[in-house]
């Protein structure tokens, strides 16, 4: 999946259609490719943030650390 584009089939397929059908979507906006400059830029900065929440990469990477570390302090409360 590392050379998938993403053209505006995958957009629909993976963003706009669950996001109309009430799912809360996230897209990363570092971590997707498209077949130019502009085209990447309409879908990453104009038209997904209609339908999903725009991350980064550090982002999503702070967040599930934070959750990890939370998992494992419960674990340890929890042997305590």
């Amino acid at each position: 999946m590392a050379n998938l584009k993403f053209d505006k089939q995958i957009a629909a397929l993976l963003v706009v259609d669950p996001a109309e059908l009430g799912y809360d979507v996230t897209t990363v906006k570092d971590a997707t490719a498209d077949y130019s400059d502009e085209e990447m830029h309409a879908a990453v900065e104009i038209n997904l943030p209609n339908y999903a929440s725009m991350v980064t990469t550090a982002e999503v990477v702070s967040a599930l650390s934070k959750l990890l570390l939370n998992s494992v302090q419960q674990e340890a409360h929890a042997g305590a």
